[in-house]
């Protein structure tokens, strides 16, 4: 079985409307003491949009638990932006039917690294292959103990397109652009000279055999980042937030199951998200699941990290929190009095949002 999440680059979402929109359509309210169908509903809703925006996914893989009869892995994808989307997915494996489903319908940009899985994506053209220069990094690191000049001469240069990517990282796309033209530009012809240059003085098979051999191997996708500002230079997100999956698989070794992959990509998706937008996680799945088996369905997309705090505005909003009587005995709030309106309190106690 394979965990996987996905996130994705976006501009500033707009807010959803009330609208009985297609994407807003899930499973909410379908078992109010489940909470992970309900949860799905959000889950799916985030999965749909996602897959709207046509921009760009970044993906990456970890093993992560265990069951009683095969190995799961986790696939993660994410985004460049703080504006995005987290979202981890399972399968049974990991190979080209296991991305085909993960990302069924997709096309734009794929930042992933060079395995062969994802090669049958590119080819029709739909999704424009992505490539990350941490990974190319790495294999300039392990050769830094056998050949450490040259090592440390490649390194130098990638690093320089790391330096030159945090100045602008806040930038809007218009403005990376030309920024990237003019100083990363001149940088990746420099490298891409200086490799073929050194194939012939290196033992081959060597650690900086194959450092100097990848670079060049990959060299349209590790330049794609100039052709949009709003791409990445790495996906090093994407592998920040696995490390919540491979520091608890410990945790989960032999109790593995395609149920327990399913709630736990559900959840994490959600927390992740929650945190990807400065939300209390506990804060958010407490209020999340008080208020979903009352939410219109049509109104799912609302829940989502990426709008919820603007969702928290909403007097309706304010109104079903106060009232629900696990989240007052939670918050140590005194029971409602029957002969007081509901609205009284909303507004008497409208600093209590968390």
């Amino acid at each position: 079985m394979t965990l996987a999440g996905l996130r994705v680059v976006l501009a500033r979402p707009s807010y959803p409307s009330k609208s009985r929109t297609p994407y807003g359509m899930g499973q909410v309210g379908a078992d109010p003491c489940s909470g992970t169908a309900a949860a799905c509903g959000i889950d799916h809703s985030i999965d749909a949009r996602l897959f709207q925006t046509r921009i760009a996914v970044l993906v990456d893989i970890v093993g992560t638990m265990r069951g009683p009869r095969r190995r799961v892995n986790a696939q993660r994808a994410a985004p460049s932006l703080p504006l995005g989307r987290l979202l981890y997915r399972f399968s049974a494996r990991h190979d080209a039917k296991a991305f085909d489903a993960l990302l069924a319908g997709y096309s734009g940009y794929l930042v992933a690294d060079a395995h062969a899985a994802y090669d049958h994506l590119y080819r029709d053209g739909a999704v424009t292959e992505v490539a990350c220069w941490s990974h190319s990094r790495r294999y300039w690191f392990k050769a830094l103990e056998s050949d450490p000049d040259r090592a440390k001469l490649a390194l130098s240069l990638i690093g320089e397109l790391f330096r030159i990517g945090r100045t602008i990282a806040d930038a809007p796309r218009k403005k990376r652009e030309p920024v990237r033209s003019a100083r990363s530009k001149p940088v990746l012809q420099k490298f891409f000279e200086w490799c073929p240059s050194q194939r012939d003085e290196v033992l081959d098979e060597s650690p900086v055999a194959t450092a100097i051999g990848y670079a060049p191997n990959q060299r349209a996708a590790l330049s794609r980042f100039l052709d949009d500002g709003r791409l990445p230079v790495h996906h090093n997100l994407s592998e920040l937030n696995l490390r919540r999956q491979v520091l608890g698989r410990r945790n989960w070794l032999f109790l593995g199951s395609e149920d327990g992959a399913l709630a736990n990509t559900t959840f994490v998706s959600l927390l992740a998200s929650a945190r990807l937008h400065d939300i209390e996680p506990l804060a958010y799945i407490r209020d999340l699941l008080c208020l979903l088996p009352s939410w219109p369905r049509y109104r799912v997309l609302a829940l989502t990290p990426a709008y919820w705090k603007k969702t928290l505005e909403e007097p309706e909003t304010q109104q079903k929190l106060n009232a629900n009587v696990f989240r007052r005995v939670t918050l140590g709030l005194p029971p409602l009095d029957s002969r007081r309106p509901i609205a009284s309190y909303v507004y008497a106690r409208s600093d209590v949002t968390s």
